[in-house]
């Protein structure tokens, strides 16, 4: 707001919301609109706005935000060539696997979804392992830490946040919001299946039955029946979808050719 309020001259202003504030699902109706109200008035404050996911325009839309200076930039991280390789490996792997497992990296929190799975985990059948990377940051959820199917390896950072992923056979993301998850983004670098929830930005990142699997309804009975009726071979195909649909729309290089044409046009 002090940026776009001020001007700062005649200086171009390129503003990314990184998620609308009113598309928050834990604050009450009136906040929503008050946070809407100022994001529509400030909305010709800039020159252009970076939206990171259709979802993200199609609420500003709804909330009466013009589009005429909306430009979509979805993000994009590095490739890894461990990830590469470890693909690669997998993919000659014949040796039969007993266990599936499972991973969850976030905030144990309302947003992304981490009582979800917890509902999940009761019902999930024997042969599967969920692993948690991830704190309770802010309106975190009650974890039950004794259940044997379930290891808590607490917050990690990039680096073994990258390890583990390579060490999963499928990720789990039940957010009931996104502007554009990143984690995602980050298993299909990895090349391991998705099961994620069908909202926000999430059903722009998985294609159903091709890189990953989008939860019917948001409940941890649909998301254990989802992760029952998985098997290893099944990850495998979708795990190498996924890292090939990563190679060709969330890679660094496109993300910063996009950026920087909005950059430029401006």
């Amino acid at each position: 707001m002090y940026v776009r309020l001020n001007r700062f001259r005649d200086e171009k202003i390129l503003y990314t919301p990184h998620a609308w504030s009113f598309m928050k699902r834990d604050i009450a109706p009136v906040t929503r609109h008050a946070f809407a109200f100022v994001e529509r008035a400030m909305s010709n404050r800039c020159t252009r706005i970076l939206c990171m996911s259709f979802d993200e325009v199609r609420a500003a839309k709804r909330h009466g935000i013009g589009l005429d200076n909306i430009d979509l930039v979805y993000t994009g991280i590095a490739p890894d060539s461990v990830s590469e390789r470890s693909i690669e490996t997998a993919a000659l792997t014949l040796n039969p696997v007993t266990r599936i497992h499972i991973g969850y990296f976030g905030r144990l929190d309302y947003q992304k979804g981490f009582d979800i799975l917890l509902n999940a985990i009761p019902l999930l059948r024997e042969g599967l392992h969920v692993h948690v990377f991830g704190a309770a940051v802010r309106g975190g959820v009650n974890v039950q830490s004794d259940d044997p199917r379930v290891t808590y390896h607490g917050w990690v950072g990039p680096d073994d946040t990258c390890r583990a992923m390579l060490n999963m056979d499928v990720i789990v993301v039940p957010s009931r919001w996104e502007g554009l998850a990143l984690v995602p983004i980050e298993a299909m670098r990895a090349g391991k299946v998705l099961v994620v929830s069908s909202e926000g930005s999430l059903p722009e990142q998985v294609i159903h039955g091709y890189n990953g699997l989008l939860l019917r309804e948001l409940s941890g009975a649909c998301l254990a029946d989802q992760l029952n009726a998985l098997s290893i071979e099944e990850c495998r195909r979708m795990g190498a979808n996924a890292r090939h649909v990563f190679d060709h729309a969330f890679r660094a290089d496109r993300f910063f050719k996009s950026l920087m044409s909005c950059y430029e046009n401006a």
